[in-house]
């Protein structure tokens, strides 16, 4: 019996640019900057991996199944719009995955843990977000208005009450950069605001303005978050 590799195509998006596809069967894709994606078609299914960062997905209808991986959750399209997002935070030096963020423009999607309960699955439909961060417990759905939907592809990023930790590792993502938090109850701190994508200067500004800390840059792409009085 010979079994033959499967064929991974791999796409990124450089930090600060945002980087549109068209995959083989005629599904558009926006990425986020600074994403990661793979792409695995074959003559059953049709497959996405969102490694890292966002991305936004305008199905197209066919027979083959449209499934969308990020880490351990698996989103299953019913002819749709949605963005997928994989929240990452800063842990020290390190970066750890904090769950996956779905955003339904057009249609609806089904979310599962493929780690913990394949079957155990969150229904989101048209205009509904919601973000799944502990995988043994189904997330809450919420509403949120679609002129808002995935606001990175407009040059900026929102948030309500997202933790310091999360946002630099946006920050981090966005621009390219290596940001490091030794001080861990920094990342109890929460942010409600929009910064933009294309000001590097005026993002480090906002997060400085609206907490006590500081960005100090200790090399051209190398920043230190430090508590300030």
């Amino acid at each position: 019996v010979l079994f033959w590799p499967e064929k991974v195509d791999s796409y990124v998006a450089a930090a600060s640019e945002k980087r549109e596809l068209t995959l083989e069967d005629g599904t558009s894709v926006l990425m986020a900057p600074g994403s990661l994606l793979e792409i695995v078609f074959n003559e059953k299914i049709r497959e996405v991996r969102l490694i890292k960062g966002a991305a936004i997905f305008d199905i197209a209808p066919e027979d083959r199944a449209f499934l969308t991986k990020a880490g351990d959750y698996e989103i299953r399209d019913i002819g749709t719009i949605f963005s997928v997002e994989v929240r990452s935070e800063i842990a020290g030096e390190e970066l750890e995955i904090a769950g996956v963020e779905v955003e339904v423009k057009e249609g609806a999607v089904e979310i599962v843990n493929t780690a913990v309960n394949a079957s155990q699955a969150a229904r989101v439909e048209e205009g509904e977000t919601t973000v799944w961060r502990e995988p043994e417990v189904t997330p809450e759905v919420e509403p949120f208005s679609v002129e808002r939907f995935a606001e990175w592809q407009n040059g900026f990023l929102s948030y309500r009450n997202r933790s310091l930790a999360e946002v630099l590792a946006d920050l981090g993502r966005t621009y390219g950069l290596e940001i490091r938090m030794e001080d861990q109850t920094l990342s109890e701190e929460t942010i409600t605001g929009t910064m933009p994508v294309d000001d590097l200067v005026d993002a480090i500004g906002l997060l400085e303005t609206l907490l006590p800390v500081e960005l100090r840059q200790e090399g051209s792409s190398l920043y230190r978050v430090v508590r300030v009085d």
